[in-house]
C-alpha cells in the first residue's frame, strides 16, 4: 500500500476466487493495539499473513460494495450505512473490482454537475444554518498526549481525523488516520507511548497541514476549499482559534446527496457557482 500510495487494498481469496473484504489503515491501527502491550509480538507481526491478521481481528469477511449500474445514491448511501470511506465498484458478472469510489471522487462529479445548472440557494448558507458538519462534542486529543490514546480514539468513535489542540483548547493541528501510513513507512510505531506532539513534529513533511473554516462559512465556500485543497476536513474554530467542529468531505457529500433541504430556489440572479469565489479568499492553512 505504501509502495503505490494507496490506503486500501482488496484481498482476494485464492481458494474461493473471489474479493473477500479489504486491507485499510483501519486494520493497521488495530493490529498495532492489539500488539500494544506485547513488544515482543509486535517486532514480528509484520511476517503474519493478512489472513492472519483478519482471524485475529475478527473480520466478518462481508465486502460492502456497488456495481457499475448502482447509483451514486446508492453509492452514498451503502458508504453512510456502513461507516466506510472507500467503496469498490464490482462487476457483477466476473466479481471484478473495477474501481475505488470515495467521498472526494463523489464530490468532484457533483460540482462538476453543480457547475453547469444554477446553483441552488442552500449553498448560499451557513454551515451552522444547515447543520453540516459535527459542532457538539467535538473529539480531539491534545498535543502532549501518546499515540495509543489517538489510536484508541480512532477505533472506538470511528472517525478518520482528530484535531490536535493546546491546553486552551487552540488548534495546532490535525492528526488523521492516513498519517499513520507514515508511521508504517518508517516503521517508527515501536513505541506508541511517544507523544501525538512527538509525530507530528518528526513527520512534518508527511502530514497534511491542517484547513482552518468557521460556522459562519457559507456551505458554497466550504465546497469550494475542500475541492482547492484536496483535504479530507476542515476544522471549524472561532476568532481565537478554539476548536468549534468539524465539517468533512462526507459531511458535505452526505448532506447534498442524502439530507438534502426538500424546499429550495435556484439563485438564477446571481448564477453564483462553486468556482466564482474572488481570489483574495483563501483559506488559512497551517502546519503543526
Amino acid at each position: 500500500m505504501i509502495r503505490h500510495g494507496i490506503k486500501s487494498a482488496p484481498l482476494w481469496d485464492s481458494e474461493a476466487l473471489r474479493i473477500v473484504g479489504m486491507l485499510t489503515v483501519t486494520d493497521f491501527i488495530q493490529i498495532l493495539q492489539l500488539y500494544r502491550n506485547s513488544p515482543e509480538d509486535l517486532k514480528g507481526f509484520e511476517d503474519e499473513e493478512v489472513c492472519s491478521w483478519k482471524e485475529k481481528l475478527g473480520c466478518s469477511g462481508h465486502l460492502a460494495h456497488v456495481e457499475a449500474d448502482d447509483s451514486i445514491f446508492d453509492a452514498v448511501r451503502t458508504l453512510s450505512a456502513n461507516g466506510i470511506h472507500r467503496l469498490p465498484v464490482i462487476d457483477g458478472q466476473k466479481n471484478d473490482i473495477l474501481y475505488i469510489l470515495n467521498y472526494r471522487r463523489i464530490l468532484q462529479f457533483i460540482c462538476l454537475f453543480m457547475a453547469s445548472v444554477p446553483s441552488p440557494s442552500f449553498m448560499s448558507q451557513s454551515i451552522r444554518e444547515l447543520g453540516v458538519g459535527t459542532f457538539e462534542s467535538v473529539v480531539s486529543v491534545v498535543v502532549d498526549r501518546p499515540l495509543h490514546e489517538a489510536f484508541a480514539l480512532f477505533l472506538s468513535l470511528s472517525v478518520s481525523s482528530l484535531p490536535v489542540v493546546d491546553d486552551q483548547n487552540r488548534v495546532i493541528g490535525v492528526f488523521s488516520k492516513s498519517d499513520v501510513m507514515s508511521l508504517a513507512e518508517a516503521r517508527s510505531y515501536q513505541n506508541l507511548n511517544v507523544t501525538v506532539g512527538d509525530v507530528l513534529s518528526a513527520e512534518r513533511d508527511c502530514i497534511e497541514g491542517v484547513y482552518l473554516c468557521k460556522r459562519s462559512d457559507r456551505l458554497s465556500q466550504i465546497v469550494e476549499w475542500l475541492i482547492r485543497t484536496q483535504a479530507h476536513r476542515l476544522i471549524v474554530v472561532d476568532d481565537d482559534r478554539r476548536l468549534r467542529g468539524v465539517v468533512t468531505v462526507s459531511d458535505v457529500v452526505q448532506f447534498l446527496v442524502l439530507n438534502p433541504p426538500q424546499k429550495t430556489k435556484d439563485v438564477s440572479d446571481d448564477h453564483e457557482k462553486i468556482d466564482d469565489f474572488p481570489e483574495g479568499e483563501i483559506i488559512e492553512q497551517t502546519s503543526f
